[in-house]
Formats: structure tokens, sequence, C-alpha cells
């Protein structure tokens, strides 16, 4: 028997979140260090949770497929809804046929359509002018979780750029998140797995909403080329083993 898989990636990322259901692509390495051994078939499972892997997957079970490909190969799965994340693994065959044992789990999360969610998008009463910059405003709300988080997530849109936190601590390290776009035409969105920064009881967010290059200085000089006031919008989905998901909005 050969050493378990390695190294999953889906789109050639570890574990992503914010994926688009369009392309999901799945790969791995296949452990296997004999000599002149290689792999001559696989099965991937995946389910909506770890626990769920290990029992009866939910979501898909391809079977035994012949075949020595590795990269690049299409999720052929259910998806949940969107914010709800897919835990995958893989075992593979050698060339006289033993199955490998089962990988470690991998996981990935498909994006939450801001644009179909309850979500709207909220402002502060704040402007600067076309010289000038207003003062940066902090959105921020308090919400209670009943039960024990498996698994969060924050969508975010933003006209501007915007710096997160909760319960006091940064959601990323990245600045002028979610990053610069021709706002006339396209907008960004990022989402975030959160679930270690929220316990059971009350947690709080708090949304820094600065002008970005929406109201800023683009070419370093002037200001407002796309719009006077900055604005945000989110969503956050907490799964804390209830019989329902907790959605909190903008």
């Amino acid at each position: 028997m050969s050493h378990a898989p390695e190294r999953l990636r889906t789109e050639n990322l570890v574990d992503p979140v914010g994926l688009s259901a369009v392309s999901l692509r799945l790969s791995w390495w296949s452990g296997d260090d004999r000599p002149a051994e290689v792999q001559s078939g696989y099965q991937i499972q995946a389910a909506t949770d770890v626990e769920q892997l290990a029992g009866e997957p939910d979501l898909w079970d391809s079977g035994k497929v012949a075949g020595d490909k590795s990269l690049g190969l299409a999720y052929g799965g259910e998806l949940p809804a969107p914010g709800r994340g897919v835990f995958w693994r893989v075992r593979t065959y050698d060339s006289d046929g033993i199955a490998s044992s089962w990988s470690e789990p991998a996981s990935f999360f498909v994006a939450t359509d801001l644009e179909s969610s309850d979500a709207r998008w909220i402002c502060a009463p704040l402007s600067g002018n076309r010289l000038r910059s207003a003062a940066v405003p902090v959105f921020r709300r308090t919400f209670d979780i009943e039960g024990d988080v498996s698994h969060a997530t924050l969508t975010l849109a933003a006209m501007g750029a915007v710096h997160v936190e909760i319960n006091g601590q940064a959601v990323t390290d990245l600045a002028f998140a979610p990053g610069w776009s021709s706002f006339g035409s396209r907008l960004q969105s990022r989402m975030s797995s959160i679930g270690d920064l929220l316990a059971s009881g009350r947690n709080a967010i708090a949304v820094f909403l600065s002008d970005g290059w929406y109201g800023g200085a683009v070419d370093g000089v002037s200001r407002q080329h796309y719009g006077e006031r900055a604005m945000l919008k989110a969503e956050l989905q907490v799964d804390s083993g209830l019989d329902r998901e907790q959605h909190i909005v903008t």
C-alpha cells in the first residue's frame, strides 16, 4: 500500500475561501515514493463537514476511477449553499490496484453572491472634496451566537477600502482590501474564513471604511474620480451546529 496523497489543492490553492462555482478543479500529489511506481486510479469523496466525510459523504463519491491524472480534475459533486464549505479527500491506487490510505481532508468555500443577499449598501454621512478626505468612519455591531461555532465566513464588498476587526482581532493583514478595480464597471468582493475569531455568546464586528481608490486620489493628485462617499456591503454567515445558519448583514 502506498502512502496517502498529499498537497491537496483546489484551483491550485490550499483550502481556498470565496471561489467561483463556475470552475472547481482538484489536484494532489500521490505521495508514493516507491521507484517506478505509478498511480493507476483514484477515488474522491466530498461532504459538508469533516465528520460526514469520514462516514457517508453527502456531496460526492466518485468511486474508483481509472487513470494517472492528479492535476486539474473537475469537481463532480453537489455544492452546498454559498458560504458553506466543501470538505474533500482522495485516495489513489498503485500499479497493482492496491488502494492507499485516505488523505487528510482539504476544503474550499464557494463565494456568497452579495447581489442576491439581503445585505444593503451602507455609508456614513461624511464626505470630503476634490482636495481633502473626510474622517474615517467606524461601523460597529454586536451580535450573539448560540452554540459552538463550526464554520463562519464574512463576505464584503466596498466602494473604498476597509479594515475589519472581529472581537478586536484583524480579519486579514491586507491593506486597501478588497482592492482596486474600475469602479464604474466592476466591483470586487472578498470572502474570509472567520470561525476562529468568533465565540459562543456576545461578539462584535467593527469596520473602518476609508475613501480608498474609490473617492481618494487614484492619480496621486486629485480625488473622487469614481464617487464622493465610500460605501460597504457585507454578510456574515455562522454555522454553530443549530438547525439553521445565522446571517448577519449590513
